[in-house]
């Protein structure tokens, strides 16, 4: 699951930056800023969801994979938060925070899961 959420972002703003960008406000007019927001937001994001696959394709790597994937989609939660409190709340930012934290609850049920 936080796979395939990292895999859409990550290829979503790795091709089309722009489209991406403007979800959540952000200029991509100029090439410089398109460029980095490809390399953060799309390698990055590319990069996790693949790391997270690998974790799903052998059992002793379930727990990190299910762990990490958490705790990624947590700091995303927690950054946003932190915006909300600190520059305001927005309908665009609830709706992000509201589903990042449904996928840290999935990733919490998963773990406890696996463990049993």
């Amino acid at each position: 699951m936080s796979a395939a959420f990292y895999g859409a972002v990550g290829l979503g703003f790795l091709l089309a930056p722009a489209v991406f960008g403007a979800w959540v406000s952000l200029d991509l007019s100029d090439p410089v800023a398109r460029t980095d927001v490809r390399a953060v937001y799309g390698g990055l994001c590319t990069a996790f969801a693949l790391f997270l696959v690998w974790c799903g394709q052998h059992p002793s790597r379930t727990e990190p994979g299910i762990l990490a994937g958490a705790l990624g989609v947590g700091c995303l939660a927690t950054g946003r938060t932190l915006g909300l409190v600190l520059d305001g709340v927005n309908v665009e930012n609830l709706f992000f925070v509201s589903l990042e934290l449904l996928f840290v609850v999935g990733g919490a049920v998963a773990w406890r899961a696996h463990r049993s």
